[in-house]
């Protein structure tokens, strides 16, 4: 028992020194949202989204997980804007047809309980919201029956739900900040990271929108 008491005391003390990388994080992404970084941003966002997504394949299914990492690594990490047009979901387009097949096979592998706990569901704004966000005058507007730039405010933010890109940015690289490189505690580091990105998007997300 005492054991375990030093092994939590020991986490929670390189979790707290850590606390400042996250709120620095935070800082940096507020500038580069406000000068025009976001695109860069995002892409880091993914990138540690789609970590937890392989690390959370790995316990159901370890032959998706290796494929879904070496699909990643080797051809889509640098590729994920590229437009797809031959697959219609929602009121746009999905950003990239091979990202929102891996999010469909996450959905029906891990569950949807899973992927909320997780938060992976925010994959889906990376598939709907980059095309609307840096394209703000000329992305379709077929099935939208609100005004253009409701349509962009909904994609950049959502308002108080705080759904949109930045805030799941804004998440996920403050996330990244805590939780990797911390070998050996991912499990109890994650849970930690997540509510201290929890919080900090809570309070990065207002001022940007």
């Amino acid at each position: 028992m005492n054991k375990l008491l030093t092994v939590v005391f020991l986490l929670l003390v390189m979790t707290l020194a850590r606390a400042s990388t996250p709120l620095q994080q935070a800082s940096r992404i507020e500038s580069d949202v406000l000068e025009g970084r976001l695109f860069l941003r995002s892409q880091q966002a993914l990138s540690t989204m789609m970590k937890v997504a392989i690390a959370e394949l790995e316990r159901k299914d370890p032959k998706k997980s290796k494929q879904l990492k070496t699909e990643w690594e080797t051809k889509y990490r640098q590729m994920y804007f590229i437009y797809e047009t031959n697959r219609d979901i929602g009121d746009h387009y999905p950003l990239n047809k091979w990202l929102s097949e891996k999010y469909e096979m996450l959905e029906f592998t891990l569950g949807m309980d899973i992927m909320r706990a997780t938060r992976l569901v925010d994959i889906k704004t990376f598939l709907h919201c980059p095309q609307i966000v840096f394209r703000p005058c000329s992305f379709p507007m077929d099935s939208v029956t609100i005004p253009r730039i409701d349509e962009y405010k909904n994609h950049f933010a959502y308002g108080e739900k705080y759904t949109g890109l930045v805030p799941v940015t804004t998440y996920w690289v403050t996330y990244a900040a805590v939780t990797f490189g911390t070998s050996g505690t991912f499990v109890f580091v994650a849970g930690l990271a997540g509510l201290a990105a929890e919080r900090i998007m809570i309070l990065i997300s207002p001022k940007l929108s």
